[in-house]
């Protein structure tokens, strides 16, 4: 995942009408206690996970750091599924 360029308000606006939000609802909601929090509680378990990058999957007793082909991550599914 990338962007070239600035994050700011007009710029998520976009992004977001592209992927058909209402963005109206979005901006109620972004600044909420509630987000803010839920945005923390992540934060601290990532933390304490030492999860510090993207991707990383947690999977049941595992954590998968880094990019797996599709065939590999389907089998890697398959497995804990077992």
């Amino acid at each position: 995942m990338s962007f070239n360029g600035d994050i700011t308000l007009p710029t998520l606006r976009r992004l977001g009408s592209t992927f058909g939000l209402d963005m109206e609802a979005v901006e109620a909601r972004m600044d909420s206690d509630e987000v803010t929090a839920e945005i923390a509680q992540t934060r601290a378990l990532a933390g304490s996970l030492a999860i510090n990058g993207t991707p990383t999957f947690v999977m049941h007793d595992e954590l998968l750091r880094g990019y797996l082909p599709l065939d590999q991550m389907q089998a890697l599914v398959a497995n804990k599924r077992g």
